[in-house]
């Protein structure tokens, strides 16, 4: 099934979406034209975020007139889509589809398996390194970005479907060397090494910074897991040789101001417009024309459009946090030992990677996608994950009370593993999911019992 799924996305057409221009019927001069204006609007994007970008300037500066930017995408909305498309086309080109190249590489002239996990280690650490932190961020906001843009965001799927097809066939072919040794198919093999790696996205954001380095060992550990290294390992996180967590407030939630009742019903009809038709399309006129108030009564509540975007993209995703995570403390206290303890935990995450949520996971990777040039945003998510964390912790810490969790586990780490990963899992959910929820959530569910456990993996 899913490579019937692969094979006909691949034979997708590859065009601008919605722009009205078609590369094999328009004269090479326009499309000069549209590849000027596209490169004029990245650079505005990147100097100020998508809401900075203003036609007239992007026409000035490619040297051609307004008109030209309807006549090659139709508007503005569409030509900020083409030129995140275009972004994307090009991160792709030059990380993951890297990445994929380097594997690729590595199992053709690696021949001992403990050289093989040896390197591959390497290269995962180096994915995980600092230094990649604009290029996964920017990845992540780009395809939040697309959320209302079937061109774009069909393309985007195909790329990482493709990459996994891909990636899938090295992990067999390796599997076939005797390089690796797993329990997974090939498919969820390849997923789970990616999306581990691309989880550490959500480390970058400002309040989360200050955890990277507790969670990113549990990162390593989970793809050295899918190559049967042992947590006693040098790559065991919970050796005791990590520095201390920072304090933390696990249950504590970001400071919110208390919104006069009119502007908190503004709140919920600019929600319900994006959550519609996305912020590109979205006009305060027909937000107060609903709501049965002025346009200038927005403006006397929140000052500026951009105020009352980033007020109204924060509490979406406030909103979207996991009741059932959220819950786990309620869950733990009713179980009377380990046993129920790791079934209540397998439903748990069960329900939380089902198709059911993928809604909400598309919804929080729009939100995402809207923190570009807007750190305040950023500052405002990183601070909610960390709370959704800190909730999980107090459940996993209630466990670890009671002796059903080693002690040197540093619950609030796994917490934020746990979210991330799933969180991340929203990038094979574009369009059609691909991953077997069932598979999945066995697979987290049967680390998750490793790396709380005494025991190791092998």
């Amino acid at each position: 099934m899913f490579f019937a799924y692969a094979r006909a996305v691949a034979a997708t057409k590859h065009q601008r979406p919605d722009s009205g221009v078609s590369a094999t019927t328009t004269p090479r001069a326009a499309v000069s034209t549209c590849d000027a204006l596209i490169e004029q609007a990245i650079r505005s994007i990147e100097a100020g975020g998508e809401s900075s970008l203003r036609v007239e300037e992007v026409a000035r500066q490619a040297g051609t007139p307004v008109t030209s930017i309807y006549h090659c995408f139709g508007g503005r909305a569409e030509l900020i889509e083409s030129a995140q498309r275009e972004r994307f086309d090009r991160l792709w080109a030059t990380s993951t589809s890297r990445d994929i190249a380097g594997l690729k590489d590595l199992i053709g002239h690696c021949q001992e398996r403990e050289r093989f996990t040896e390197l591959c280690m390497a290269m995962v650490h180096g994915i995980l390194d600092d230094a990649r932190a604009d290029e996964r961020l920017i990845q992540l906001q780009l395809l939040g970005s697309a959320m209302f843009n079937d061109g774009a965001r069909a393309a985007m799927s195909q790329m990482y479907c493709d990459g996994l097809v891909k990636s899938s066939r090295l992990f067999e072919a390796a599997a076939e060397q005797q390089l690796l040794q797993v329990s997974l198919d090939p498919l969820h093999t390849a997923a789970w090494a990616y999306l581990n790696q691309f989880s550490r996205v959500f480390s970058d954001l400002p309040a989360m910074a200050p955890y990277r380095h507790d969670v990113d060992p549990i990162r390593c550990d989970a793809v050295g897991w899918l190559m049967g290294l042992d947590f006693g390992s040098p790559l065991s996180w919970s050796s005791g040789s990590r520095a201390p967590a920072p304090e933390r407030s696990a249950s504590s939630e970001p400071d919110t101001e208390q919104l006069h009742p009119t502007a908190e019903r503004l709140i919920d009809e600019v929600i319900e417009h994006l959550r519609e038709r996305g912020e590109l399309r979205l006009r305060l006129r027909a937000v107060a024309r609903d709501q049965h108030v002025s346009e200038s009564l927005i403006h006397r509540h929140f000052g500026t459009r951009e105020e009352l975007m980033v007020r109204a993209h924060g509490e979406r995703f406030r909103r979207s946090r996991s009741a059932a995570l959220s819950d786990l403390s309620t869950v733990v206290e009713h179980c009377a030992s380990r046993e129920e303890f790791i079934i209540s935990l397998r439903v748990i995450l069960r329900a939380e990677v089902s198709e059911r949520g993928r809604a909400t996971r598309l919804e929080r990777l729009n939100v995402i996608g809207a923190t570009g040039a807007r750190p305040d945003l950023a500052e405002q998510l990183s601070e909610i994950l960390v709370a959704e964390s800190g909730a999980v912790a107090d459940g996993l810490e209630f466990a670890q009370d009671r002796g059903w969790i080693s002690p040197a586990v540093d619950v609030l780490a796994v917490g934020m593993w746990l979210i991330t990963l799933i969180d991340s899992q929203v990038c094979f959910e574009l369009a059609t999911p691909i991953l077997d929820d069932l598979i999945w959530a066995n697979a987290i569910s049967t680390f998750l019992e490793v790396l709380l456990s005494d025991v190791s993996v092998n």
